[in-house]
């Protein structure tokens, strides 16, 4: 199915047609196509904000296709990011030339390097202007208008669902998927369980995002932090440096400790396969709470989400992922699949910039968090911390057959996450904290 979308955009532009609500459609048809030689010259006004894409040409991949989206961008001065590509790009292309190993991050470069030594034709840039909020297609998000972040997202993640690691955007990826040293068939072939007679739910997009929690946030209400009621506070411990640190819920830490259990055992049981490919979590609350919002909802039970992460199986490294690591056991609270007492994790953070710790690793996103979250930010001496309204955890061990929002297709962890902040972009945009 996700190849289909993709398929029918190449019929339609080469017909020309264009209803204006295909994300992937408009970047084709309405974006402006640039050869690789000359897109970094003076052909792009400077100041141009959009989405770009380094576009292979003239190959077969899949299906009808015959052409590869490599990389997908988005950039406030698209002329200034292509010349910084132009530059590491033409850096890579030395080391080739000079016999150097390439590793880490020059990855993207260095497969851009090696094809335009081959065919220096081979690639086109596509440069799609963007100033304002777009509709997307009707059987993803009902025609919606989203921004530019979610826009870049949801393209860059069907990208990933079909071509894999063929393409060199690896924040589209899951990395297991580029952990595999063979394309894996149970990543690649996905969309093929759908039944090819299944009927595709075009449901409003507010029942769409109920019907998707009823079906998988099945343990609700479980608190986030551990609460005093009868002095009306947070609890807290202490650093050993005396820092002040908020105390996770024990049933949260529960059932975050046995979802993470399920990626260990997939993990160490099927080491080629890796089933479940990541961990999907949220911070939520319910309408009821959110009077001063004027939420437009049906019932009081409806979840409303407050920010959206996810912490993958396979880390940076190649290897079982250090986030979530002895998670299972009770052990690395630290980091903790996220939510680890560290700075640059969630209660770290959040705890340094509530009690004015010596350190936050990002305190704009914490301070953000701490405003909307508590009725008062500074915190000092016997102040107390005290919520606004509750917060509730979920937590999933995600399977790379569990479904996503958009046409019910399975999908990764990865394009998951990116699929519930757009959604919640278009109906909770006062509400959703995560920034992209």
């Amino acid at each position: 199915m996700y190849e289909k979308i993709i398929e029918d955009l190449v019929v339609e532009v080469r017909n020309q047609k264009n209803h204006q609500d295909f994300l992937l459609r408009d970047l084709f048809y309405v974006a402006k196509k640039f050869t690789i030689s000359s897109v970094f010259r003076t052909l792009i006004p400077s100041k141009t904000e959009g989405i770009y894409a380094f576009v292979e040409e003239n190959i077969q991949t899949t299906g009808k296709l015959d052409y590869i989206i490599r990389y997908l961008g988005r950039s406030k001065d698209i002329r200034i990011r292509l010349l910084k590509h132009e530059k590491d790009i033409n850096a890579r292309i030395d080391d080739i030339l000079a016999g150097k190993e390439i590793k880490g991050k020059n990855r993207k470069y260095l497969e851009f390097a090696k094809k335009l030594l081959e065919n220096p034709k081979s690639y086109a840039i596509y440069i799609w202007r963007w100033k304002h909020p777009r509709p997307i297609h009707e059987n993803i998000f009902n025609g919606k208008e989203i921004g530019i972040i979610d826009a870049e997202g949801i393209i860059g993640g069907i990208l990933g669902e079909v071509y894999g690691n063929q393409c060199y955007n690896s924040e589209f990826i899951s990395t297991s998927i580029w952990a595999l040293k063979e394309p894996n068939e149970n990543f690649m072939n996905r969309s093929q369980k759908i039944e090819k007679n299944k009927t595709i739910s075009s449901d409003i997009i507010l029942k769409k995002w109920m019907r998707w929690c009823d079906k998988y946030i099945t343990k609700r209400e479980i608190p986030l932090f551990d609460f005093d009621e009868i002095n009306n506070q947070l609890n807290t411990t202490k650093r050993k440096n005396g820092d002040i640190i908020l105390i996770r819920n024990s049933k949260m830490e529960m059932i975050l400790e046995d979802e993470i259990l399920k990626i260990y055992n997939s993990y160490t049981n099927k080491k080629q396969d890796y089933g479940y490919d990541g961990l999907i979590y949220l911070m939520y609350t319910y309408p009821k709470y959110l009077n001063e919002f004027n939420l437009k909802v049906n019932n009081e039970k409806e979840i409303i989400p407050i920010y959206f992460g996810k912490t993958e199986t396979i880390g940076v490294n190649g290897k079982y992922s250090e986030n979530i690591k002895g998670v299972h056991n009770g052990s690395n609270k630290s980091k903790y699949a996220r939510w680890g007492d560290n700075s640059a994790y969630h209660i770290g953070d959040l705890s340094d910039v509530l009690y004015e710790n010596e350190k936050s690793e990002n305190s704009n996103k914490y301070l953000k968090w701490a405003e909307f979250l508590f009725k008062k930010r500074v915190m000092r001496g016997k102040d107390k911390v005290i919520l606004k309204f509750p917060i509730f955890f979920w937590a999933k061990a995600w399977h790379k057959d569990d479904e996503g929002l958009i046409l019910n297709l399975p999908c990764s962890t990865c394009f998951l996450e990116r699929q519930l902040i757009a959604i919640s972009n278009i109906l909770f945009p006062e509400i959703i904290l995560n920034e992209n």
